[in-house]
Formats: structure tokens, sequence, C-alpha cells
């Protein structure tokens, strides 16, 4: 029962970040901050993996690619 409870605090965690990460995101893209959404794609993919949330974790690493071959 205690790893379960721990999963379930890390997934709230997550939830209360969420929005905010997205937001990092857009709001870096609107300012065609590459550097910007390239790091807050970093941060999502890391708490989205750390959450098991295997197709947001993809998602995130696939912008994180996209702003960084936009960079170079």
């Amino acid at each position: 029962m205690g790893s379960e409870r721990i999963f379930l605090m890390v997934l709230q965690r997550f939830k209360e970040s969420l929005e905010e990460n997205l937001q990092s995101i857009q709001d870096a893209y609107d300012a065609k901050d590459l550097q910007g959404v390239s790091s807050n794609a970093h941060a999502l993919k890391g708490s989205a993996s750390y959450a098991a949330c295997m197709a947001l974790t993809e998602s995130a690493s696939k912008l994180q690619r996209v702003a960084d071959d936009g960079i170079k």
C-alpha cells in the first residue's frame, strides 16, 4: 500500500504542475524563444516520465527535438 500512496502523491504533484508547464511552453513559443520551448519541454518530459505518462513523455521529447533543431 505504501508504494501506491507514493505513486498517487507523484500523480497529484504532476497534475498540479502540468498546466504551468504547458503555459510555459506556450509562452516561450509565442515569444519565438526556442531555447525556452526546449527547456520547458525537457522539464515536461521528465515529470511526465516520472508520473508514467508515456504518451506525453514521447510528445514532449519530440517537441524538445524540434525546438533543438530550430536552434541549430
